[in-house]
């Protein structure tokens, strides 16, 4: 009677550690759909844009499916080491585990090249001039990643690229595994066609990983470097966890394959969770704090004992989900907002307060007696600080904005010049939107080509305005869809008889060239944290009257 409770009491206890593990796996799958449920809701946001809508949701469903996958692993294993005997169960649950593994090491593979290759194009184009862009001489360039931008750097086309890679690996893997189990090759060569290529595609991630991480240009505002490190730290930490925890499936095969499912569950939910929640919560208005120790111990013992892994980065993201707002906080007024000059007065910062011998600071006078009051408007206006901020842009992952509202501005000016003078006087520009450019910056090659205003419309569209172009422009749903309305029908559009005068086109571009400035208007408030910031104003004071000092450049 003892040995039968005792044996009794042993079953009913893994029966229960086995209901525990469900129900933490379906509470983990229910929090990771839910969470990506909050971040497509908010897929046209600029941050999440920035990183790729296909890559971003790839990874997160790759995991929840290697979660969902590794479970039934689990469930197999158990029943086959109670039963003895196989179900095809096993066999399917091997096959959708090694299918979504690949699938989240090419993910992480895709977004981490995307950065890289970000990080690359940006600094090779401010090592020459950004003014090429415009000029749209990039092509003949003579570095690699400046030159092929339009492709490696598109996540659509870098995700097709993967999706292939993907699709090779998995066949190699599964024709390796279905060799074996019928016995046409060696026990070695199976092994060879199942682990080839995952370690090959480890190897290439972290490649890329390492290079990106001695390569820090990117101020990151987005966080997107901020997700790309708290991915890797997590994986390596799941690789550690199942080094660790395997050797106990040989010890207690039942408890062992329970262990080995639950713990790397967690991090991999932790993985999702980082990319659906903490996400979702910067782009809601969080201040930036700082991790510490303390936070993480904190986080730690907020979960269940048995979700540690998960409860690293569970709680990690509350404390520090602040970081996106925290940068982009600005006091903005309606009529700030509606008014056709946006100042940003800048925060004196401490080395332009000079101690006094109370221990108070004072503000540093100006020549004038106070500081200038820095708007977009006069950035724009002025040669030297349209390129310290444009330098700005570019490690802000937006260049695109100050590109776009340039050569939209030169395609303004050219059809002022080519109307007569009175219907050119009757014509009105967006107050919010009006800009003076220096006459130093290049001409567009698209508003110089031998083409009618049409042409160079539809050219400035396919450039900035159509979806997954290369310098594809952060503007409204609705604007966009107006545009591919007005513009899928090329042959119709670029006719003479549609019905469109070239009135018509002076506002075309109006509301996008106002919702880039409002985008530079952010940028700007995020660039006088900077010491470029102090060398801009100084240009900007040493000229009195700075607009009227600049021409419209035609």
């Amino acid at each position: 009677v003892e040995n039968f409770m005792i044996s009794f009491m042993m079953e009913a206890g893994l029966v229960v550690f086995q209901v525990f593990v469900y129900l933490v796996i379906i509470g983990l799958e229910t929090s990771a759909v839910y969470g990506n449920v909050l971040v497509y809701r908010l897929c046209d946001e600029f941050a999440l844009r920035k990183r790729g809508l296909v890559g971003h949701f790839g990874l997160n469903f790759a995991l929840m499916s290697q979660i969902i996958f590794t479970t039934l692993v689990m469930a197999s294993n158990v029943s086959i080491h109670q039963s003895s005997v196989s179900t095809p169960l096993h066999l399917l649950s091997i096959v959708g585990a090694a299918s979504s593994a690949l699938a989240w090491i090419c993910f992480s593979l895709s977004k981490s090249w995307l950065i890289y290759y970000r990080e690359r194009w940006s600094y090779h184009t401010l090592q020459s001039e950004w003014y090429k862009i415009i000029r749209d001489d990039t092509t003949a360039a003579d570095n690699w990643y400046i030159r092929n931008n339009h492709k490696y750097g598109s996540s659509i086309y870098v995700t097709r690229f993967f999706t292939i890679y993907y699709s090779v690996c998995l066949a190699i893997t599964v024709f390796g595994g279905a060799a074996g189990a019928f016995g046409w090759v060696h026990a070695a060569i199976e092994t060879m066609f199942i682990a080839g290529p995952m370690l090959l595609s480890v190897t290439l991630y972290l490649c890329v990983i390492c290079k990106t991480t001695r390569f820090k240009l990117i101020d990151d505002p987005f966080l997107i470097h901020w997700e790309a490190k708290l991915h890797s730290r997590l994986q390596i930490l799941f690789i550690v966890v199942v080094l660790l925890i395997s050797p106990m499936v040989t010890l207690s095969p039942d408890i062992g394959w329970m262990l080995t499912t639950l713990l790397p569950a967690c991090v991999m939910y932790a993985i999702v969770h980082v990319s659906t929640y903490s996400i979702y919560k910067r782009l809601h208005g969080i201040h930036n704090v700082e991790l510490s120790a303390f936070d993480i111990g904190w986080m730690l013992s907020t979960l269940l004992p048995a979700c540690v892994m998960y409860a690293i980065v569970h709680v990690s993201t509350y404390s520090i989900y602040k970081r996106l707002h925290g940068i982009h906080n600005v006091e903005l007024s309606a009529s700030a907002l509606n008014s056709n000059v946006f100042s940003l007065e800048r925060v004196p910062s401490a080395r332009d307060q000079p101690a006094s011998s109370s221990g108070s600071a004072s503000p540093k006078p100006s020549p004038r007696g106070e500081r200038i009051k820095v708007t977009v408007m006069m950035v724009l206006a002025n040669k030297k600080a349209l390129h310290l901020f444009t330098e700005h842009l570019f490690k802000e992952y937006s260049p695109e904005c100050i590109l776009s509202v340039i050569e939209m501005q030169q395609y303004l000016n050219y059809l002022r010049s080519q109307m007569e003078i009175s219907a050119a006087e009757e014509l009105s520009e967006d107050p919010n939107a009006c800009v003076r450019l220096p006459d130093s910056v290049p001409l567009s090659s698209i508003v110089d080509m031998d083409t009618d205003w049409r042409m160079k419309a539809y050219a400035l569209w396919y450039k900035y305005v159509r979806v997954d172009s290369e310098y594809e422009v952060n503007i409204s749903w609705e604007l966009r869809k107006n545009f591919e309305l007005l513009m899928k029908d090329n042959a119709q559009f670029l006719m003479d008889n549609n019905g469109l005068k070239i009135q018509d086109f002076y506002a075309l571009f109006d509301k996008v060239k106002t919702e880039m400035v409002h985008l530079l208007r952010f940028s700007l408030s995020r660039f006088k944290f900077k010491e470029e910031y102090d060398t801009m104003v100084k240009l900007l004071e040493a000229e009195s009257k700075p607009c009227t000092k600049t021409k419209f450049v035609y």
